[in-house]
């Protein structure tokens, strides 16, 4: 084999490995679990709000019902 069919094998042999660690690099980055997204702060800040609203509301509610039955 020649110094150029020598220095052309190498050159081929490096290619294929980076394109292998590559394409193992990519297979990787694909198979991970994907990270879940986060509710915005201002948005977790408002879904509390409402469930203590809408709780408070319920408490109000029951007390209403509750008074007006025993005055009855």
């Amino acid at each position: 084999m020649s110094d150029m069919h020598h220095v052309t094998s190498i050159i081929v042999h490096v290619a294929q490995a980076l394109a292998m660690l590559t394409f193992l690099f990519l297979m990787w980055r694909w198979s991970r679990p994907q990270k879940k997204s986060e509710i915005p702060k201002e948005q977790a800040e408002a879904v509390e709000r409402c469930v203590k609203l809408r709780n408070q509301l319920e408490k109000n509610h029951l007390e209403a019902n509750l008074s007006s039955r025993c005055y009855k």
